[in-house]
């Protein structure tokens, strides 16, 4: 679902960060003009944030106030 999500952002001109548990492989990373950085990165640099992941124990609240500020 994210790589759906990053084929519309890059119709927008969009500059595309990922973070993930695993990195995707380096074949998407270029066709789609994607960078993997840190979370904690991801969240300081970025105007857009989409996330999708399951709803889990380990998942949930891993983007909270704390990591905004």
């Amino acid at each position: 679902m994210g790589a759906a999500v990053a084929r519309r952002a890059r119709g927008f001109a969009m500059r595309i960060l990922y973070w993930g548990p695993r990195r995707k492989p380096e074949t998407l990373e270029q066709e789609l003009d994607m960078t993997f950085v840190p979370l904690d990165e991801l969240l300081q640099t970025s105007d857009f944030v989409s996330l999708h992941l399951p709803l889990t124990a380990e998942t949930r609240h891993q983007v909270g106030e704390r990591r905004w500020l």
